[in-house]
């Protein structure tokens, strides 16, 4: 499917869950949100009759967020129901970890390609500050029993705050390398809300990367033209990546491959200026895969050449 400034759309992240275990500072600034109720949320069938939609026009490759995904019962399930769908060529998943250890055999047996972990703190009294209550401990055990599940790929995500963890940059890096995961360095993304002090703690990604390309043995690897967002390194010793992304200060929108449905069934265009359509109401109102398709070929002709400085809805409602 090709966008109006000509990029191929062939990606769609589906929140699951407007909840969370956790209520980070840079996801759940402020005051507490109203929470969604159970039939606000979109169904289980409902959402593989998205995916069944988005297949029709190309898009091939569903990431399950939230919130946080595995806070909803059933997912296991529901990625075995989606990689039925003929046309779906991977089904990934982002999550904090917390339920992890629980879950990740039955995900890897359902079909889960890959997981991506966020993880901001290796020390347990700043991940309690960070995450505002969440424990380190059930995270750590989630990464591991990921790697016992069988799962390849896995991906750590690190916001960088200034004045929060930017101190423990070299030490990300390092556990990293002993699990030869790959590593993805984020900036903190600005909100809506008077709360949100985000510029004082905004990081560029040009100053984690002078801080990582210290380490010895980091060579770049060429660009990726299939959509990442990140710009990409590796030690040459063992292969471990290494990426930073800079959606504020280096901004990757010529090449975003990607649309966004939130849990309630809202197709988001951009993560931060996207035009929006009401899919849930389509759906329920008898919508076929066809116009479903048709439905995500026009969001994707709302995407922006490229985004502003500043978000007007809150991380959480949209999956990241």
């Amino acid at each position: 499917m090709i966008d109006q400034f000509g990029r191929d759309i062939t990606y769609l992240r589906i929140s699951l869950t407007d909840r969370c275990n956790f209520k980070c500072l840079y996801c759940m600034p402020g005051d507490p949100l109203d929470r969604l109720s159970r039939d606000e949320i979109l169904s289980f069938d409902e959402i593989v009759k998205i995916v069944e939609g988005a297949t029709t026009v190309g898009i091939n490759k569903f990431r399950l967020t939230g919130g946080e995904p595995l806070v909803r019962k059933g997912v296991p399930e529901l990625v075995g129901m989606i990689n039925q769908v003929r046309g779906v060529q991977s089904t990934v998943m982002t999550t904090n970890a917390a339920l992890l250890r629980e879950h990740a055999q039955a995900l890897y047996d359902g079909g889960l390609e890959r997981l991506n972990i966020s993880i901001d703190s290796l020390r347990e009294d700043r991940f309690r500050e960070i995450t505002k209550g969440g424990q380190l401990g059930p995270v750590l055990e989630g990464i591991d029993a990921a790697l016992a599940a069988g799962f390849q790929g896995t991906k750590l995500n690190a916001v960088i705050m200034r004045g929060f963890n930017e101190d423990e940059i070299e030490d990300l890096v390092a556990f990293a390398r002993n699990k030869n995961l790959e590593l993805r360095f984020l900036e903190r993304m600005p909100f809506n809300s008077a709360h949100d002090n985000w510029d004082e703690a905004f990081m560029p990604v040009s100053e984690i990367y002078d801080r990582v390309s210290r380490i010895e043995g980091l060579i770049p690897e060429e660009p990726d033209r299939t959509g990442g967002p990140a710009m990409m390194y590796r030690f040459e010793d063992i292969g471990c990546r290494i990426g930073f992304i800079g959606a504020l200060s280096e901004p990757y929108c010529e090449r975003c491959n990607r649309l966004r449905v939130s849990s309630i069934g809202t197709i988001r265009s951009c993560l931060v200026d996207g035009g929006e359509l009401d899919l849930r109401q389509a759906i329920r109102n008898g919508a076929q895969p066809e116009q479903i398709g048709k439905m995500l070929q026009v969001a994707a002709n709302l995407k922006p050449l490229t985004h502003s400085k500043k978000q007007t809805v809150q991380m959480s409602h949209i999956g990241g």
